[in-house]
């Protein structure tokens, strides 16, 4: 995994101004049912990982009408994200 990935990912929507509606957990299961065209909800039973995503889903469709526009950010602010994204566990 990656070191404070929750609060790297809650820093980088607190800088483009938009807020944060869930974190689905790394799962090895995601990436299979991408590579194999298979949507994850279609591919797993109800579970922690399929309710998140979900719940994430629920809450783009229903508030539409509040949703936030990204602001951009600057260059540098992108790398660092990124290199605090690349301290590894």
């Amino acid at each position: 995994g990656i070191n404070n990935e929750e609060k790297i990912l809650q820093d980088f929507s607190e800088k483009i101004h938009v807020p944060l509606i869930g974190i689905v957990p790394r799962d090895n299961r995601i990436e299979e049912s991408t590579f194999e065209g298979i949507p994850i909800i279609d591919r797993l039973e109800k579970c922690d990982i399929t309710n998140i995503m979900e719940k994430i889903a629920e809450t783009i469709f229903f508030d539409q009408k509040n949703a936030e526009k990204p602001q951009p950010i600057e260059l540098q602010e992108m790398r660092d994200i990124y290199e605090k994204s690349y301290t590894r566990k």
